[in-house]
């Protein structure tokens, strides 16, 4: 994608026309005022942004009607024009046209048919762009799509950012601006797989079906613990009206099903007789149950602490060891002389064997430390195990009480002996009808079974996802977009010329290495002469990565006045500054060069040298030539 053509269309229906070469350098060379430093807003503008700051007068912008820019596609053209702001703060409806050759369309042809949203999607669509940034949990900021509105950071340099110190990209010194260049760069860059935007939907999509799965594996757990619960207490009512022998026991849900259907083939001719009294030793158990978890989650908690002051007491003793442990630089010195500046030492330090068998003593004690560790574990874990059972024993006896307690309810009700163990049948045959006898039954081992596959696929994708499986990528991105920097740097006669210079990704500036010393642009001179040429070098070594991978970049790289602190007010200061013009005009044709036909380099300049007019867009804009006519409005 590059720029066709800009159209500025006045009120009374002129238009003003600049049409620009594709895959070459363009240069508009004028007079200050003449609103060069515009057409960057204005380009924007037409990409999606609703509110540019657009630098020409009231006045000027009074006699304006839309503005538009015609993007060049490899088969189409797209043109995308807006009204101006007004005395609106910002604008997101325009006019969008999409064909082979579009052509100018007149102002009647431009009505309001589109918005920013649309056009966004469009080009980004059109030149590729598919990436999804899903901020780290310490950020609030919500994940978005990333589009052209992030590719334009890496598009234009204007006047106040080409010579900044602090600032590398366009617009970085806006707020949340550095955060979404840094989010958005490394896809960019091509870090991520082909397939990192499947895989990110893959995990949003395998983790929704895990929750679900582990939702539904929870209640079916919840439902077999209730009939569970349910059949203890029946048989603890069975057992209380003789229908199951006291002693009775089972061990898995097979038996418990086994026990309540021989339960439930009692006649009425059958002869029962009541039970002892369990009511008290069961309570009794109960109890001492609560006694034993009681003490069990005390020595839990005690053991846990202990383990954390051993840790703790650890290590400190291992770092006075650490301290220590240069005794042993000195084996071979005598304990009478300063082993540094050799003078007598004197009585009242001690000697080196002295500290050595301190050493000894702390190393022994931090061994003991650490053997005492793996026992501690051992020792909680099987505490561990002790509650859980005990949970489980007061929950069974809880059961037996409460069936114990339901078929008295029965009796108090003056239910004779015979009704109450009808009723209970009754509730154990409808039990029996609704359970089967394997209480877990196939759909919670197919749960379980799903959960575990959804979990090794979520598991698998996060790895894909691993932050750290993209390093080898950024080493040796970082490491050729560097060697063009370093290169380009070079041949602009930087004054730390042939040291290696690279894109810092995580502050958004440039490094450079200088005897061993690694310093930013603040380092590096207090001048714009300092720092415009390691932008121009990191931009045009971005632009070449971008190209030679294939990235969904917009070929087009603006810069607005480089010669500005060369030239300043349309005087050299001297040669020198004229030659490093020279070189970085010299530089730009040669990468527009090696690049063509895929990169359009643009430059806004109010220098004039006569090797640059073959570039020139047209005639400079001198003796009252402009972005805008002035017949419009005066």
């Amino acid at each position: 994608m590059q720029i066709k053509s800009i159209y500025i269309y006045s009120k009374s229906g002129d238009i003003r026309t600049l049409d620009f070469a594709l895959g070459q350098v363009n240069i508009i060379t004028g007079e200050q005022g003449t609103g060069k430093s515009a057409l960057i807003p204005i380009i924007e503008y037409c990409m999606g942004r609703k509110s540019p700051d657009i630098k020409l007068s009231q006045e000027i912008q009074d006699s304006i009607a839309w503005f538009a820019v015609l993007y060049q596609f490899d088969d189409m053209q797209l043109l995308v024009a807006k009204p101006p702001l007004g005395n609106s703060q910002s604008q997101s409806e325009a006019y969008l046209r999409i064909a082979p050759s579009v052509g100018v369309p007149s102002l009647e042809e431009l009505v309001i048919n589109s918005n920013d949203d649309a056009i966004r999607q469009e080009i980004s669509q059109r030149l590729g762009i598919r990436h999804h940034v899903y901020p780290d949990e310490s950020r609030t900021t919500e994940d978005y799509e990333v589009d052209i509105s992030h590719a334009r950071f890496f598009l234009f340099q204007d006047a106040t950012i080409i010579t900044s110190d602090r600032h590398l990209f366009h617009r970085q010194d806006d707020q949340f601006i550095p955060t979404t260049i840094k989010d958005s760069l490394p896809y960019f860059l091509g870090v991520y797989p082909t397939n990192y935007l499947s895989l990110i939907n893959d995990k949003k999509r395998v983790a929704k079906e895990l929750n679900k799965a582990q939702r539904q594996l929870e209640a079916a757990r919840s439902n077999v613990q209730e009939r569970v619960t349910r059949g203890e207490r029946l048989i603890e009512e069975a057992k209380e009206v003789g229908l199951i022998d006291i002693d009775a026991s089972y061990e898995t849900d097979y038996d418990m099903f086994t026990l309540l259907a021989s339960a439930r083939n009692w006649r009425p001719e059958n002869v029962l007789s009541l039970p002892d009294n369990r009511l008290p030793e069961l309570q009794r158990r109960v109890r001492e149950l609560y006694h034993q978890l009681d003490d069990v989650q005390f020595y839990i908690a005690q053991y846990q602490q202990y383990l954390a002051d051993t840790n703790g007491y650890q290590s400190a003793v291992r770092e006075q060891v650490n301290r220590l442990g240069t005794v042993s630089f000195f084996d071979d010195i005598d304990d009478e002389n300063c082993p540094l500046c050799g003078n007598s030492i004197g009585d009242h330090l001690p000697s080196i064997q002295a500290i050595k068998r301190s050493l000894e003593k702390l190393e022994s004690e931090a061994n003991f430390a650490e053997h005492q560790r793996p026992e501690l574990q051992a020792a909680i874990d099987q505490l561990r195990t002790d509650e859980a059972d005990i949970k489980v024993s007061i929950q069974e006896t809880e059961a037996a009480i409460n069936g114990i307690f339901n078929s008295r309810q029965e009796r108090v009700a003056d239910k004779s002996l015979e009704d109450q163990t009808r009723h209970v049948v009754g509730r154990i045959s409808y039990y029996i009808d609704i359970t089967t006898t394997n209480f877990r039954g196939s759909e919670i081992n197919d749960l379980e079974s799903q959960v575990q596959k959804l979990t090794e696929q979520l598991e698998d994708i996060e790895k894909q996802l691993d932050p750290d499986q993209f390093e080898d990528a950024f080493f040796q991105i970082d490491g050729e977009i560097g060697d063009m920097m370093t290169q380009f740097a070079g041949e602009l006669d930087v004054e730390y010329v042939n040291n290696n210079c690279w894109l810092d990704r995580r502050n958004l500036t440039v490094k450079i290495e200088h005897n061993k010393r690694v310093m930013s642009l603040r380092q590096i001179g207090s001048t714009g002469k300092n720092y415009l040429p390691y932008h121009i070098a990191a931009l045009l070594a971005l632009h070449s990565y971008f190209i030679n991978h294939d990235r969904p970049v917009p070929g087009i790289l603006v810069f607005d006045q480089p010669s500005s602190p060369y030239y300043p007010d349309d005087t050299y200061e001297d040669d020198k500054d004229r030659q490093q013009i020279r070189r970085i005009f010299r530089l730009l044709f040669q990468v527009a060069e090696q690049l063509s036909p895929n990169l359009q380099i643009i430059v806004l300049e109010h220098a004039n040298e006569p090797e640059w007019h073959e570039a020139l867009v047209e005639e400079p804009w001198r003796d009252g030539r402009a972005l805008i006519p002035n017949h419009w409005f005066q």
